[in-house]
């Protein structure tokens, strides 16, 4: 059996526009209800939850997979400091 771990989690993210450079991280808020309030949700090329530092591998493997993407949106109750993480991340190019 094939078995891919990173399929396990596609349902906390929603894939919206393949062709969109925009991926939003709610964090601990429902995904569901940000993309409901977004004006044009044709902008985003996936949405979905980020809870903790472990979510951080599932998040860069959707980057890599996606190449187009080269802004994150983080947006949402950060219950778990994972936000603060992922910034530090990026801004320290600890990649």
């Amino acid at each position: 059996m094939d078995y891919n771990i990173f399929s396990v989690v596609t349902k906390d993210i929603v894939f919206i526009n393949k062709k969109s450079n925009i991926a939003i991280a709610t964090l601990w808020t429902k995904k569901e209800s940000i993309i409901q309030k977004l004006k044009n949700k044709n902008k985003v090329n996936v949405a979905g939850t980020l809870y903790s530092t472990y979510g951080i591998n599932y998040l860069l493997h959707t980057l890599a997979s996606n190449p187009q993407i080269d802004t994150i949106i983080l947006f949402g109750a950060d219950l778990s400091g994972v936000g603060d993480v992922l910034k530090s991340l990026f801004k320290n190019k600890a990649l």
